[in-house]
């Protein structure tokens, strides 16, 4: 299997990043063969430096990283709000130094790229993406048929049954952009969606972080350092709870061990794109053909296993 992560390189983007590097060394026949760059957590071009520079860091430095979308659709820019600044750091990595990469992102856009390589694998090709869903669309309208040729998109968003990161109803992915969300929703292609309804369940705490700080490394540093930043920022946020949810990194797991979900809803979803409640994700009723085998929700995950295979592949990084 081939994978592309498409992401807006703030502080769980990187951990995705970084986990998914290591899950996929221990599949041979598995790579990640690009990192499309969004915005959200950060803005595009930042994401982009951040990207490569992770991947430079954690020894993937051969896997290119194309930018994309600058923006929301119909928008004509974007600005990091003061409270994802707050969350993710200034630098969007909680404010820890990492050295530029000497590698320089590739020269297609992040759509195209995504195209191409959906004509050229197929179902050979599950695409990851952590962030707005804008480069989604964008490679969806350059390329309808790709909605059937590829194996899976996983998309890190929406929220069903629990509140979302922005507002009661509204998911942070999900309302960068409800309309590239609704189009991407409704494509027809073959979704695994892991929203907040399961990585709320999620949890990090700083026993972990401590054991990397302790390694040693350079890797275990930064790793430990940006972590530590998110879950203060959780500990202000979220009175009493003993650490931070690692939304993207659960999208990455269950991308290469999709046994991990235990309970999905077989439903098409769709987002509200307008109104007091734009953003939110439903279940697209107007869709009447019942179950929709080809849109997975998940609800539940076995969540030691789960934890087995995330720590694992993050302690196994930075050694």
């Amino acid at each position: 299997m081939r994978y592309i992560v498409d992401c807006d390189t703030g502080i769980d983007d990187a951990v995705a990043l970084v986990s998914l590097i290591r899950l996929l060394r221990g599949e041979p026949d598995s790579r990640l063969i690009g990192v499309t760059a969004s915005y959200g957590n950060v803005t595009m071009d930042t994401s982009v430096r951040n990207s490569l520079a992770v991947l430079a860091l954690f020894g993937a430095s051969d896997v290119p990283v194309y930018p994309g979308v600058e923006h929301a659709l119909g928008m004509r820019s974007f600005e990091v709000s003061p409270g994802v600044s707050f969350i993710h750091g200034r630098n969007g990595l909680g404010g820890q130094r990492i050295p530029d990469s000497s590698r320089k992102p590739e020269q297609m856009h992040a759509a195209e790229f995504m195209a191409r390589a959906a004509k050229k694998y197929g179902q050979d090709l599950t695409i990851i993406a952590t962030g707005a869903f804008t480069n989604l669309a964008d490679a969806l309208r350059l390329r309808p048929q790709m909605a059937q040729e590829v194996s899976r998109i996983v998309l890190m968003g929406t929220a069903l049954a629990v509140p979302g990161s922005v507002n009661q109803w509204t998911e942070a992915n999900v309302g960068q952009d409800p309309e590239a969300a609704r189009q991407v929703l409704q494509s027809g292609a073959n979704l695994l969606v892991v929203g907040r309804d399961v990585t709320t369940t999620t949890l990090l705490t700083r026993r972990q972080t401590q054991a990397w700080a302790r390694s040693g490394t350079d890797r275990g540093a930064f790793l430990a350092g940006m972590l530590d930043w998110y879950i203060h920022t959780y500990e202000i946020n979220f009175s009493g709870l003993p650490g931070c949810y690692i939304s993207d990194p659960t999208a990455v797991v269950l991308a290469v061990h999709p046994e991990l979900a235990t309970l999905c809803l077989h439903r098409r979803l769709t987002a509200l794109t307008g109104g007091p409640a734009c953003g939110r994700t439903l279940v697209d009723v107007s869709y009447h053909q019942g179950t929709d085998p080809r849109t997975s929700v998940v609800l539940e995950i076995d969540n030691d296993k789960f934890m087995t295979l995330l720590l694992g592949a993050l302690s196994a990084a930075v050694a």
